[in-house]
């Protein structure tokens, strides 16, 4: 893995077993404020110049009293770009929790965004490119990528209300829509045909939780939105 932002990047490369040149992909680690060690920095005392925040958490009340001071600090390497991948893998359990590592493997490479070549060849400075955990997880719906298609206009065109018993969703110029959603487990849960640039698809019933809402027009316009059930 990689970890790199705006251009910059840390460099963690190297040779696996099997002679494959890595890094695989690369992720944001560039400059990136996270929390600190309170015992660490106890132990080691660093200068003010090498924190970013603190909090004094003796002075506030209630449940965020505490007799310690909490600190963030700005690091970069794969120690900030292997949390964000790992976060992006978990948002893809979610959806599926069958996935290999294999399979997220394949996802995170395949979906990545390509690199301009430089002074040396790409594939051993970025690998496959830069990770999209956008188009990592439309590939696992089934979606077309967000990268040179018509995202950005159907975002313009999208509406949606919500209310108890039904979603009521709409892509404006849309002859015919279709709606399904998706349990968190990847279930199916409900589908529905709709005309005139609107679609009701009904939530009674359900159990709560979080679901994924697609709407498709028939000109192959699609987007998807997490829910809610209640």
């Amino acid at each position: 893995m990689v970890g790199g932002l705006s251009g910059r990047c840390i460099r963690a490369g190297g040779t696996t077993f099997s002679g494959k040149k890595l890094p695989e992909l690369c992720a944001p680690g560039m400059t990136v404020i996270s929390s600190v060690s309170t015992p660490w920095v106890k132990a080691t005392g660093p200068s003010s110049g090498d924190l970013s925040a603190k909090v004094d958490r003796s002075g506030l009340s209630g449940a965020m009293k505490a007799s310690r001071t909490d600190y963030w600090g700005q690091m970069q390497g794969t120690s900030m770009a292997t949390p964000y991948v790992s976060g992006v893998v978990a948002l893809l359990l979610e959806q599926d929790p069958t996935l290999t590592v294999d399979r997220v493997r394949d996802l995170l490479v395949s979906t990545a965004q390509a690199m301009p070549a430089d002074t040396e060849p790409v594939a051993l400075k970025w690998g496959a490119g830069r990770l999209d955990a956008e188009n990592a997880m439309r590939k696992l719906l089934g979606m077309p990528s967000s990268i040179g298609d018509v995202t950005a206009d159907t975002e313009r065109r999208f509406s949606m209300e919500q209310s108890d018993g039904c979603i009521v969703a709409g892509i404006a110029g849309e002859a015919g829509l279709r709606a399904t959603l998706t349990s968190i487990a990847g279930q199916s849960a409900g589908t529905a045909k709709g005309s005139g640039g609107t679609v009701t698809i009904a939530t009674s019933g359900m159990a709560p939780g979080v679901y994924v809402l697609t709407v498709e027009g028939n000109s192959g316009a699609m987007i998807s939105r997490k829910v809610v059930v209640r």
